[in-house]
């Protein structure tokens, strides 16, 4: 739990590693044009683990740029 008195940049690991595994699977799927089965590949994770990281870090698939 971040201190209020912290600066605003200083954060809690489990933050950063959501943010940057949220970043990477966007600029995933938007290399391969939306297809979730061949970004699942790159990723080396299947498509129902995809699927629930883009569930659990509020990836709106509908949003990614094609």
């Amino acid at each position: 739990m971040r201190n209020h008195k912290d600066p605003p940049h200083i954060l809690p690991l489990s933050e950063i590693t959501a943010e940057a595994e949220k970043a990477h699977i966007m600029k995933i799927l938007k290399s391969t044009q939306g297809n979730r089965t061949r970004a699942a590949e790159i990723l080396a994770i299947s498509r129902k683990t995809l699927w629930e990281k883009l569930k659990a870090l509020g990836i709106d698939f509908n949003e990614i740029e094609r």
